[in-house]
């Protein structure tokens, strides 16, 4: 494109996350120009299907901005792979419209505080760390709850046994067996008997006391010793075996030697064999008055004793050296069982290692192209990292997948996702596996056909949040729900839109919209407001939607 465009939102980005936002801006009434990093044929084959116009060019370059229409746009997402190049690009986009909304992704959190102190209008936000909760949740099964921060209170969500003071269902399950998002309840009674009525699968509410947000890990000090146990087993190579074997030998030989030719006991002929074997002892038992034959047997178990040694010096202080340095690099993998496997150690398999751990869960990663950094984090977080090809069934092996409670394929292809499954379940049949798949349709297909456990893609989970945030909202958190996500959100309803003056009841709904809280000007908020409650123009609303849902409140909110 040669002519500047009039943008109103304008997107940079050089993968899926583009597209998914696009497309969550649509739904919002938005239109979107987005700036598409060159030599990205897949994505811009994906942007055609959408509405958006597409320039391609650098964001950091002034001439690509101005020709997406920076000078006149209300929001900028920055959502590059690349903490760097995005920070380059705020600070260019900044000084052609100082007045722009910038909407940062950075996987560098502590660095994204300190930008937006930079800028006046700045949200940061990490794409991985958004979508690695979709992830743990689906590896580990249950879960006691998600923490959600309002800056007032903090609420919880999760399985009815973990909440105290439920508010509302979140899901719910019937009959047959399908989970329902957002369920009816009947506000006029106990919120205890709505959330908790045999029926809910996830409520919001109040975390139980002492309860820790984590899974609990079976096994304790039995589990830790076999894993000691088979730790010092992986130690011992076949060399080192060998050598030990070769001792142990000439160890039973020399001594049933010595004790049938010497007037010895079976104590003194050990004692002599070891001094013979280690050129030791004090020289109390000799052969010197030994028959030639016997002198000449000495000789021979002096110099295999020599020999063995050695070998077996050798082997240990190599095995020890490279101990040091597989752990020195953070690769030192060892026996483990009932922990996650995680294939891709990139962004999002660094956050899913980081969640694991804070939930006691052990974890071993793979990864075929190893960077200092991931070296470096994977030391962080005692993590060990086989450095190799996660299709591979070799590599796999070693990384214990038969002993794994499960696997979490998050590379950004989904056919090496896939392939890795795959080779996991040719180890171990019953292996839970979880996938991350861009393509929504070959996800459906793989988990129905293949009976792979399928979490969406990081752009899925992420582009709700970055799209609220690119329209003055803040999406508070995102909870997983299977292969479904629900948006908790604080919503600030404007003079004159369509929230102004109506009832709650008229902005909930089943299925999609849920008001949990709503805070008056400067008065603290009131939790479970009353149906009948009046919304006026500079309300606070908290609600839990689905991306509809939230799609169908920001506007109405007079979000913009």
């Amino acid at each position: 494109m040669t002519a500047g465009v009039a943008a109103q939102m304008i997107i940079c980005g050089d993968d899926t996350l583009v597209v998914r936002m696009a497309e969550e801006l649509d739904t919002l009434g938005e239109s979107a120009v987005v700036v598409l990093a060159p030599g990205n044929p897949e994505v811009e084959h994906l942007l055609a299907e959408t509405d958006a116009t597409v320039v391609i060019g650098r964001p950091t370059d002034a001439g690509t901005l101005l020709t997406a229409g920076v000078r006149t746009a209300r929001a900028l997402a920055l959502v590059g792979d690349g903490d760097e190049a995005n920070l380059h690009a705020a600070l260019a986009a900044t000084e052609l419209n100082p007045r722009l909304r910038l909407v940062v992704r950075m996987f560098n959190l502590r660095l994204g505080q300190r930008i937006e102190e930079l800028f006046d209008d700045c949200v940061v936000l990490s794409a991985s760390a958004i979508a690695a909760p979709f992830f743990v949740d689906a590896a580990l099964g249950d879960r006691h709850g998600r923490t959600i921060p309002t800056g007032v209170r903090t609420f919880s969500a999760g399985p009815p046994h973990a909440i105290d003071e439920p508010l509302l269902p979140l899901a719910s399950r019937d009959a047959e067996g399908q989970v329902a998002l957002l369920p009816a309840f009947d506000d006029s009674t106990d919120s205890t008997d709505n959330a908790d009525d045999g029926t809910a699968t996830l409520v919001l509410g109040t975390p139980k006391s002492g309860l820790r947000p984590t899974i609990a890990i079976a096994g304790g000090a039995a589990r830790r010793l076999r894993q000691w146990l088979a730790s010092a087993a992986a130690f011992t190579d076949l060399r080192l075996r060998i050598a030990l074997a070769g001792l142990a030998g000439l160890v039973v030989i020399a001594t049933a030697l010595f004790k049938l030719a010497l007037p010895l006991g079976w104590m003194q002929a050990l004692y002599f064999t070891v001094t013979t074997v280690t050129t030791t002892g004090y020289g109390d038992i000799n052969l010197a008055g030994a028959p030639g034959w016997l002198q000449l047997a000495g000789i021979v178990v002096m110099l295999l004793g020599v020999l063995v040694v050695a070998l077996l010096t050798a082997s240990v202080v190599d095995n020890l050296v490279a101990a040091r340095l597989l752990r020195a690099r953070g690769l030192a993998v060892g026996q483990r069982e009932d922990h996650v496997v995680v294939c891709g150690m990139g962004t999002v398999g660094l956050r899913v290692c980081e969640q694991l751990r804070a939930a006691g869960v052990d974890v071993v990663g793979v990864e075929h192209q190893l960077s200092a950094a991931t070296i470096a984090a994977a030391r962080r977080l005692d993590i060990p990292v086989i450095d190799g090809d996660a299709s591979d069934l070799n590599v796999l092996a070693s990384a214990g997948v038969g002993r794994a409670r499960c696997v979490v394929a998050v590379t950004d292809d989904d056919v090496s996702n896939l392939e890795a499954g795959l080779t996991a379940r040719s180890l171990r049949a019953d292996t839970r596996v979880v996938l991350r798949l861009f393509d929504p349709d070959l996800a459906d297909r793989v988990d129905r056909r293949l009976g792979l456990s399928v979490s969406r893609s990081v752009s899925y989970a992420a582009a709700p949040v970055f799209a609220a945030a690119m329209l003055g909202r803040e999406v508070l958190a995102a909870i997983p729900v299977g292969r479904r996500v629900l948006l908790v959100a604080e919503v600030c309803v404007s003079t004159g839109s369509a929230l102004d003056g109506v009832e709650l009841s008229t902005v909930d709904s089943v299925g999609q919209v849920r008001v949990f809280g709503m805070r008056t000007g400067d008065s603290p908020p009131r939790w479970q407001p009353p149906a009948d409650s009046t919304v006026v123009a500079g309300s606070t609303l908290y609600v839990v939607a689905t991306r509809s849902g939230l799609a169908r409140i920001l506007p109405a909110s007079g979000a913009h």
